[in-house]
């Protein structure tokens, strides 16, 4: 029996042996395998790392053209807005300014028209104005003809009038009311 005690003993110690040699194979491999699964992590992670940074410029660069184009989009919606106002505005005065040149052919129609009638009216002026000389009885003003300048020069005289004026007084007043009228010789004072 002892030698199945012994024979045991070292069937448990070849046991022992064979399972911690198993334990350390295990333990190599199992590192081995997690060395090699951390690389391919590592790897996986480095790969995903660039992609994402990769993605995050293009996702800034994206966002960043974005909103360019709606600043330029907006900026090209206002100069839009304020180019048809501007239209709108050139339009309105332009019918203004159509409206007040027909105001104004209208006026100088008008005008040519009164033009031609006031064109007329001076040979019916001067038929009116030869008439009315051939009615007037005094053509000329001379020391002969003294009759109401007696009165004139008298009236003159009584309101004060300085004798050195009364002859220009006369005078003046015969070109403004009759300038018609030829002064030849006004009587002496």
């Amino acid at each position: 029996m002892k030698h199945t005690t012994i024979d045991k003993d070292l069937m448990l110690k070849n046991i022992n042996v064979t399972i911690k040699h198993a334990v350390t194979t295990v333990n190599h491999v199992e590192q081995k395998n997690h060395l090699s699964e951390r690389k391919e992590q590592k790897k996986t992670i480095s790969n995903l790392t660039s992609t994402i940074n990769t993605q995050k410029s293009v996702t800034k660069a994206l966002t960043d053209n974005s909103i360019s184009a709606e600043g330029k989009l907006e900026r090209k919606q206002r100069e839009a807005k304020m180019s048809v106002k501007r239209s709108h505005d050139v339009t309105k005065a332009a019918l203004k300014y159509k409206t007040g040149l027909k105001e104004a052919q209208g006026k100088v129609r008008s005008l040519e028209s009164r033009v031609e009638e006031l064109q007329a009216m001076p040979d019916e002026s001067n038929k009116k104005l030869q008439s009315a000389q051939l009615k007037i009885p005094i053509r000329v003003i001379k020391k002969e003809r003294i009759g109401k300048m007696e009165d004139l020069i008298m009236e003159q005289l009584v309101t004060g009038t300085p004798l050195t004026s009364v002859r220009s007084n006369i005078i003046s007043f015969i070109t403004k009311v009759a300038p018609h009228i030829e002064i030849k010789e006004l009587p002496s004072l």
